[in-house]
């Protein structure tokens, strides 16, 4: 379910003094491309602060909150750690919007604490205290796939959103001009 975070930017190949990381392509060079933004994951995750960039890994989260079909969830003071190894797996571009499409795929843990309040099916849920969750390709036990389908789109919209915030501090402070090569 958390395998795969998509987020939208616009990058056809950067090489600049602001963001030396980025290796300009080719228009339709995906794996160029691929291979360049593979390159950016672990230099841009920490954070770069002279480019506005804040940390991605750990990536604090003050509060998610959730409510899904009956189910409140509350997570606050939590921590994103693992970014740093997401693996860049796809690239699509659409020219005209001048836009990419990333797919990335993360193995990521969330430490924090939480409130849940509510049903899943005909179960009630309720709890608090400290939470670990470690997001991987699947999910070992079959009853934490409902409970994840309820309480995962908060979580993932909050992450998505600080990597979306992330990039799009790259294309601010780089000059448009130095956003593509011949």
């Amino acid at each position: 379910m958390l395998r795969y975070l998509i987020f939208l930017a616009v990058i056809f190949g950067v090489q600049s003094a602001l963001a030396p990381f980025i290796t300009p392509c080719k228009s339709g060079d995906n794996d160029c491309a691929i291979q360049s933004a593979q390159a950016a994951v672990p230099i841009v995750a920490p954070g770069i602060p002279e480019l506005g960039i804040k940390p991605l890994d750990p990536l604090p989260l003050r509060l998610v909150k959730g409510d899904s079909a009956g189910l409140q969830l509350t997570l606050k003071d939590s921590l994103v750690k693992g970014m740093r190894g997401c693996k860049v797996e796809g690239i699509r571009h659409d020219l005209t919007k001048k836009k990419q499409s990333l797919t990335i795929k993360c193995t990521v843990q969330l430490t924090g604490d939480y409130k849940l309040d509510g049903q899943i099916l005909v179960l009630p849920i309720r709890g608090e205290g400290k939470y670990v969750i470690d997001i991987l390709e699947q999910f070992l036990n079959s009853n934490w796939r409902d409970v994840m389908k309820e309480v995962a789109p908060p979580i993932v919209y909050a992450i998505v959103e600080a990597v979306v915030e992330g990039v799009e501090s790259i294309y601010k402070a780089v000059p448009a001009e130095e956003l593509s090569i011949s």
